[in-house]
């Protein structure tokens, strides 16, 4: 392994997992360290599946009151200019 030393084991173990490299892994003491050496000698094989859909974040939040001053809902819109509406409620205590 190509890290200067010295490291913990985890970092080895992680290091591991990330390049291939699982030569001289140190031997596990803990539950954790057990499990991650396991995954270092054992990586998940597969390819790499479907992209998912793009996100989408909060653009913009208008927010609706009664002649007091009281919140009592709203409109949400989204960054792709969707929008919903805020449902507000409200309780004792």
């Amino acid at each position: 392994m190509a890290l200067p030393k010295p490291i913990r084991k985890i970092e080895a173990y992680l290091y591991a997992l990330a390049t291939g490299e699982s030569d001289d892994l140190p031997d596990p003491r803990t539950k954790v360290e057990h499990y991650l050496k396991e995954i270092a000698e054992n990586p998940p094989s597969g390819g790499q599946g479907p992209a998912g859909p793009a996100g989408k974040g909060v653009k913009s939040i208008a927010l609706t009151t009664s002649e007091a001053g009281a919140v009592t809902g709203g409109t949400v819109t989204y960054t792709d200019d969707s929008t919903s509406a805020i449902t507000v409620t409200t309780s004792q205590g």
